[in-house]
Protein backbone atom coordinates (compact mmCIF):
# COMPACT_ATOMS: atom_id res chain seq x y z
CA UNK A 1 0.00 0.00 0.00
CA UNK A 2 1.34 3.41 -0.96
CA UNK A 3 1.56 6.44 1.30
CA UNK A 4 -1.35 8.00 -0.58
CA UNK A 5 -3.47 4.93 0.15
CA UNK A 6 -2.55 5.14 3.84
CA UNK A 7 -3.82 8.70 4.03
CA UNK A 8 -7.29 7.57 3.01
CA UNK A 9 -7.30 4.23 4.82
CA UNK A 10 -6.28 5.70 8.19
CA UNK A 11 -8.94 8.38 8.43
CA UNK A 12 -11.65 8.07 11.06
CA UNK A 13 -15.29 8.03 10.05
CA UNK A 14 -17.53 10.39 12.04
CA UNK A 15 -20.69 9.72 9.99
CA UNK A 16 -20.81 6.05 9.16
CA UNK A 17 -17.94 3.90 8.09
CA UNK A 18 -17.87 5.52 4.69
CA UNK A 19 -17.45 9.19 5.53
CA UNK A 20 -14.12 10.94 5.62
CA UNK A 21 -12.44 12.76 8.45
CA UNK A 22 -12.47 16.55 8.40
CA UNK A 23 -9.38 18.72 8.39
CA UNK A 24 -8.18 19.58 11.91
CA UNK A 25 -7.35 23.21 11.10
CA UNK A 26 -9.97 25.91 11.80
CA UNK A 27 -12.27 25.85 8.75
CA UNK A 28 -12.01 29.53 7.91
CA UNK A 29 -8.21 29.26 7.68
CA UNK A 30 -8.44 26.68 4.91
CA UNK A 31 -9.04 27.94 1.35
CA UNK A 32 -12.04 26.49 -0.39
CA UNK A 33 -11.04 23.63 -2.68
CA UNK A 34 -12.79 24.18 -6.02
CA UNK A 35 -12.75 21.03 -8.13
CA UNK A 36 -13.31 20.53 -11.84
CA UNK A 37 -13.60 17.19 -13.64
CA UNK A 38 -12.42 17.71 -17.20
CA UNK A 39 -12.14 15.65 -20.37
CA UNK A 40 -10.21 16.16 -23.60
CA UNK A 41 -13.37 17.17 -25.48
CA UNK A 42 -14.12 20.07 -23.10
CA UNK A 43 -10.66 21.55 -22.56
CA UNK A 44 -11.26 24.36 -25.08
CA UNK A 45 -14.61 25.24 -23.52
CA UNK A 46 -13.11 25.27 -20.02
CA UNK A 47 -10.29 27.49 -21.25
CA UNK A 48 -12.95 30.05 -22.27
CA UNK A 49 -15.23 29.85 -19.24
CA UNK A 50 -13.19 28.88 -16.19
CA UNK A 51 -10.63 31.78 -16.23
CA UNK A 52 -13.39 34.42 -15.82
CA UNK A 53 -14.94 32.26 -13.12
CA UNK A 54 -11.62 32.16 -11.26
CA UNK A 55 -11.02 35.89 -11.74
CA UNK A 56 -14.47 36.82 -10.42
CA UNK A 57 -14.51 34.43 -7.44
CA UNK A 58 -13.26 36.53 -4.52
CA UNK A 59 -13.44 33.79 -1.87
CA UNK A 60 -10.03 32.43 -0.89
CA UNK A 61 -9.76 29.25 -2.92
CA UNK A 62 -7.57 26.85 -4.85
CA UNK A 63 -8.53 25.10 -8.07
CA UNK A 64 -7.94 21.39 -8.60
CA UNK A 65 -8.52 19.92 -12.06
CA UNK A 66 -9.23 16.20 -12.32
CA UNK A 67 -8.23 14.41 -15.54
CA UNK A 68 -10.89 11.90 -16.55
CA UNK A 69 -8.14 9.88 -18.27
CA UNK A 70 -8.38 11.48 -21.72
CA UNK A 71 -5.91 14.38 -21.43
CA UNK A 72 -3.18 14.71 -24.05
CA UNK A 73 0.10 16.53 -23.52
CA UNK A 74 -1.36 19.43 -25.51
CA UNK A 75 -4.39 19.47 -23.20
CA UNK A 76 -2.17 19.68 -20.12
CA UNK A 77 -0.21 22.55 -21.63
CA UNK A 78 -3.43 24.41 -22.51
CA UNK A 79 -4.83 23.84 -19.02
CA UNK A 80 -1.70 25.14 -17.29
CA UNK A 81 -1.49 28.20 -19.56
CA UNK A 82 -5.18 29.17 -19.75
CA UNK A 83 -6.73 27.86 -16.52
CA UNK A 84 -3.69 27.86 -14.20
CA UNK A 85 -4.95 25.31 -11.68
CA UNK A 86 -3.20 24.86 -8.36
CA UNK A 87 -3.15 21.11 -8.94
CA UNK A 88 -3.94 18.62 -11.70
CA UNK A 89 -4.94 15.15 -10.47
CA UNK A 90 -4.34 12.42 -13.02
CA UNK A 91 -6.57 9.36 -13.28
CA UNK A 92 -3.67 7.24 -12.00
CA UNK A 93 -3.24 9.40 -8.91
CA UNK A 94 -6.97 9.35 -8.20
CA UNK A 95 -7.04 5.58 -8.64
CA UNK A 96 -4.21 5.16 -6.13
CA UNK A 97 -6.16 7.16 -3.57
CA UNK A 98 -9.74 6.09 -4.20
CA UNK A 99 -9.75 2.42 -5.24
CA UNK A 100 -8.37 1.05 -1.94
CA UNK A 101 -10.86 3.15 0.01
CA UNK A 102 -13.73 1.65 -2.01
CA UNK A 103 -12.87 -1.95 -1.11
CA UNK A 104 -15.99 -2.21 1.09
CA UNK A 105 -18.20 -0.46 -1.46
CA UNK A 106 -18.59 -2.82 -4.44
CA UNK A 107 -21.42 -0.95 -6.15
CA UNK A 108 -19.52 2.33 -6.00
CA UNK A 109 -16.42 0.63 -7.34
CA UNK A 110 -18.28 -1.11 -10.16
CA UNK A 111 -20.13 2.02 -11.28
CA UNK A 112 -16.97 4.14 -11.04
CA UNK A 113 -15.27 1.78 -13.47
CA UNK A 114 -18.09 2.00 -15.99
CA UNK A 115 -19.37 5.57 -15.68
CA UNK A 116 -17.11 8.62 -15.56
CA UNK A 117 -19.82 10.69 -13.85
CA UNK A 118 -19.29 8.58 -10.74
CA UNK A 119 -15.82 10.05 -10.43
CA UNK A 120 -17.46 13.41 -9.69
CA UNK A 121 -19.43 11.77 -6.91
CA UNK A 122 -16.50 9.76 -5.54
CA UNK A 123 -13.05 10.99 -6.57
CA UNK A 124 -13.37 14.71 -6.07
CA UNK A 125 -14.80 14.68 -2.51
CA UNK A 126 -12.57 11.80 -1.40
CA UNK A 127 -9.36 13.35 -2.72
CA UNK A 128 -10.22 16.89 -1.56
CA UNK A 129 -11.28 15.67 1.91
CA UNK A 130 -12.22 19.20 2.95
CA UNK A 131 -14.87 21.86 2.51
CA UNK A 132 -15.11 22.14 -1.24
CA UNK A 133 -17.02 23.19 -4.32
CA UNK A 134 -17.55 21.41 -7.61
CA UNK A 135 -18.00 23.28 -10.88
CA UNK A 136 -18.54 21.89 -14.36
CA UNK A 137 -16.43 22.94 -17.32
CA UNK A 138 -19.45 24.80 -18.76
CA UNK A 139 -19.81 27.15 -15.78
CA UNK A 140 -18.56 30.72 -15.71
CA UNK A 141 -19.02 33.94 -13.72
CA UNK A 142 -19.70 37.33 -15.31
CA UNK A 143 -19.21 39.61 -12.29
CA UNK A 144 -17.24 39.60 -9.02
CA UNK A 145 -18.78 37.55 -6.22
CA UNK A 146 -18.27 35.92 -2.85
CA UNK A 147 -20.35 33.35 -1.01
CA UNK A 148 -19.51 30.18 -2.88
CA UNK A 149 -17.71 29.40 0.37
CA UNK A 150 -20.60 29.32 2.84
CA UNK A 151 -18.45 29.15 5.97
CA UNK A 152 -19.27 32.17 8.07
CA UNK A 153 -21.91 33.27 5.56
CA UNK A 154 -24.89 30.93 5.81
CA UNK A 155 -23.03 27.88 7.14
CA UNK A 156 -25.19 25.58 5.02
CA UNK A 157 -23.89 21.99 4.92
CA UNK A 158 -24.46 21.72 1.17
CA UNK A 159 -25.84 24.00 -1.55
CA UNK A 160 -26.63 23.22 -5.18
CA UNK A 161 -27.90 25.23 -8.11
CA UNK A 162 -31.50 24.81 -9.18
CA UNK A 163 -32.38 23.78 -12.72
CA UNK A 164 -35.41 24.88 -14.70
CA UNK A 165 -36.24 21.24 -15.29
CA UNK A 166 -35.68 17.97 -13.49
CA UNK A 167 -33.22 15.30 -14.64
CA UNK A 168 -32.91 12.34 -12.27
CA UNK A 169 -31.83 8.75 -12.74
CA UNK A 170 -35.03 7.20 -11.37
CA UNK A 171 -38.53 7.31 -12.75
CA UNK A 172 -40.91 9.91 -11.39
CA UNK A 173 -43.16 7.09 -10.17
CA UNK A 174 -40.41 5.37 -8.19
CA UNK A 175 -39.28 8.65 -6.70
CA UNK A 176 -42.68 9.16 -5.08
CA UNK A 177 -44.21 5.68 -4.70
CA UNK A 178 -41.48 3.08 -5.16
CA UNK A 179 -40.48 0.77 -2.30
CA UNK A 180 -37.30 1.90 -0.58
CA UNK A 181 -37.59 5.33 -2.21
CA UNK A 182 -35.15 8.03 -1.14
CA UNK A 183 -36.15 11.66 -0.66
CA UNK A 184 -34.75 14.11 -3.24
CA UNK A 185 -34.81 17.87 -3.46
CA UNK A 186 -36.59 19.26 -6.52
CA UNK A 187 -34.78 20.22 -9.75
CA UNK A 188 -31.21 19.98 -8.46
CA UNK A 189 -28.33 20.60 -10.86
CA UNK A 190 -24.88 19.22 -9.97
CA UNK A 191 -22.96 21.65 -12.17
CA UNK A 192 -22.37 24.03 -9.25
CA UNK A 193 -22.18 22.54 -5.75
CA UNK A 194 -20.77 23.52 -2.36
CA UNK A 195 -20.41 20.91 0.38
CA UNK A 196 -18.84 20.24 3.74
CA UNK A 197 -17.23 16.92 4.74
CA UNK A 198 -19.99 16.22 7.27
CA UNK A 199 -22.57 15.51 4.57
CA UNK A 200 -20.40 13.09 2.61
CA UNK A 201 -21.18 9.51 3.62
CA UNK A 202 -20.05 6.60 1.45
CA UNK A 203 -22.33 4.21 3.32
CA UNK A 204 -25.33 6.21 2.15
CA UNK A 205 -23.99 6.54 -1.40
CA UNK A 206 -23.36 2.78 -1.59
CA UNK A 207 -26.90 2.12 -0.38
CA UNK A 208 -28.32 4.54 -2.95
CA UNK A 209 -26.45 3.26 -6.02
CA UNK A 210 -26.89 -0.40 -5.04
CA UNK A 211 -30.63 -0.15 -5.67
CA UNK A 212 -31.15 -0.49 -9.43
CA UNK A 213 -34.54 1.17 -9.10
CA UNK A 214 -32.74 4.42 -8.30
CA UNK A 215 -30.86 4.14 -11.61
CA UNK A 216 -33.62 2.73 -13.80
CA UNK A 217 -34.23 5.82 -15.95
CA UNK A 218 -30.74 7.08 -16.79
CA UNK A 219 -27.42 6.10 -15.24
CA UNK A 220 -25.91 9.20 -16.79
CA UNK A 221 -27.88 11.21 -14.21
CA UNK A 222 -27.04 9.06 -11.16
CA UNK A 223 -24.37 11.43 -9.85
CA UNK A 224 -26.74 14.41 -9.95
CA UNK A 225 -29.51 12.34 -8.36
CA UNK A 226 -27.23 11.17 -5.57
CA UNK A 227 -26.34 14.79 -4.78
CA UNK A 228 -30.06 15.64 -4.71
CA UNK A 229 -30.56 12.86 -2.18
CA UNK A 230 -27.57 14.00 -0.10
CA UNK A 231 -28.92 17.56 -0.12
CA UNK A 232 -32.36 16.43 1.06
CA UNK A 233 -30.81 14.22 3.74
CA UNK A 234 -28.57 17.03 5.04
CA UNK A 235 -31.19 19.78 4.94
CA UNK A 236 -29.22 21.67 2.31
CA UNK A 237 -30.16 24.65 0.17
CA UNK A 238 -30.16 26.00 -3.35
CA UNK A 239 -28.17 28.99 -4.46
CA UNK A 240 -30.47 31.89 -5.29
CA UNK A 241 -31.64 31.17 -8.87
CA UNK A 242 -31.58 34.88 -9.67
CA UNK A 243 -27.81 34.78 -9.10
CA UNK A 244 -26.88 31.26 -10.26
CA UNK A 245 -28.76 30.34 -13.41
CA UNK A 246 -28.74 29.31 -17.03
CA UNK A 247 -27.50 31.87 -19.61
CA UNK A 248 -30.00 34.66 -20.30
CA UNK A 249 -31.67 35.04 -23.68
CA UNK A 250 -30.48 38.66 -23.96
CA UNK A 251 -26.75 38.82 -23.06
CA UNK A 252 -26.97 42.57 -22.52
CA UNK A 253 -29.63 42.10 -19.84
CA UNK A 254 -28.46 39.25 -17.58
CA UNK A 255 -30.95 40.22 -14.85
CA UNK A 256 -29.10 39.69 -11.57
CA UNK A 257 -27.10 36.69 -12.75
CA UNK A 258 -23.59 36.18 -11.41
CA UNK A 259 -22.80 32.54 -12.20
CA UNK A 260 -24.02 30.95 -15.44
CA UNK A 261 -24.21 27.30 -16.43
CA UNK A 262 -24.13 26.58 -20.16
CA UNK A 263 -25.76 23.16 -20.02
CA UNK A 264 -25.36 21.09 -23.19
CA UNK A 265 -28.58 22.10 -24.91
CA UNK A 266 -27.82 25.80 -24.37
CA UNK A 267 -24.12 25.68 -25.16
CA UNK A 268 -24.62 26.84 -28.74
CA UNK A 269 -25.10 30.38 -27.40
CA UNK A 270 -21.38 30.64 -26.64
CA UNK A 271 -20.65 30.54 -30.36
CA UNK A 272 -23.17 33.20 -31.33
CA UNK A 273 -21.29 36.34 -32.46
CA UNK A 274 -20.70 38.70 -29.56
CA UNK A 275 -22.77 36.74 -27.04
CA UNK A 276 -20.01 36.07 -24.48
CA UNK A 277 -18.49 39.52 -25.02
CA UNK A 278 -21.82 41.18 -24.20
CA UNK A 279 -22.30 38.95 -21.16
CA UNK A 280 -18.91 39.78 -19.67
CA UNK A 281 -19.31 43.47 -20.51
CA UNK A 282 -22.66 43.64 -18.73
CA UNK A 283 -21.11 41.84 -15.76
CA UNK A 284 -18.26 44.32 -15.50
CA UNK A 285 -20.83 47.03 -14.85
CA UNK A 286 -22.15 45.19 -11.77
CA UNK A 287 -20.82 45.70 -8.22
CA UNK A 288 -19.40 42.69 -6.32
CA UNK A 289 -22.16 40.57 -4.86
CA UNK A 290 -22.47 37.84 -2.27
CA UNK A 291 -24.32 34.70 -3.24
CA UNK A 292 -27.46 33.96 -1.26
CA UNK A 293 -29.34 30.70 -0.79
CA UNK A 294 -32.97 29.65 -0.65
CA UNK A 295 -34.58 26.53 0.87
CA UNK A 296 -34.41 23.38 -1.27
CA UNK A 297 -37.89 21.81 -1.18
CA UNK A 298 -38.77 18.15 -1.63
CA UNK A 299 -42.24 18.14 -3.15
CA UNK A 300 -44.81 15.40 -3.10
CA UNK A 301 -46.23 13.79 -6.24
CA UNK A 302 -48.97 16.34 -7.04
CA UNK A 303 -46.98 19.42 -6.06
CA UNK A 304 -44.05 18.07 -8.04
CA UNK A 305 -46.17 17.74 -11.19
CA UNK A 306 -47.42 21.30 -10.80
CA UNK A 307 -43.87 22.57 -10.38
CA UNK A 308 -42.75 20.65 -13.48
CA UNK A 309 -45.41 22.45 -15.53
CA UNK A 310 -44.66 25.86 -14.04
CA UNK A 311 -40.93 25.38 -14.56
CA UNK A 312 -41.48 25.26 -18.31
CA UNK A 313 -42.60 28.86 -18.18
CA UNK A 314 -39.35 29.91 -16.51
CA UNK A 315 -37.41 28.86 -19.59
CA UNK A 316 -38.53 31.94 -21.51
CA UNK A 317 -35.87 33.97 -19.66
CA UNK A 318 -33.02 31.78 -20.90
CA UNK A 319 -31.34 30.89 -24.17
CA UNK A 320 -33.48 28.67 -26.38
CA UNK A 321 -32.48 25.03 -26.58
CA UNK A 322 -30.53 23.99 -29.64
Amino acid sequence: MTGSDDRLQNRTTPQGSGSLEQEDSPPTEQPLVVTLMLCHKHVDMAARLIPPFQANLRDKHKLWVFDDGTFTEADLERIHVAIKPDRVISLEEANDLVIPALAKYPSCQRLREGHVVMRKLLDMPMVANSTMAMVDSDVTAISPFTGLDRRGVGDEPIAMMIDYGEAYSMTYWHRHFGPGRVQLVDRANAGFVYLTPEVYDLDFIEHFVSDDRNLSRSRWMMEQTAWAAITARAGGCFFDPDQVSMPPRDPGQPRSSVVLHFISRLRHAMDEPGYLDQLFESGRQQPPRQLATIPAPSSGFTAGLIKKVLARGNRRHFVKSA
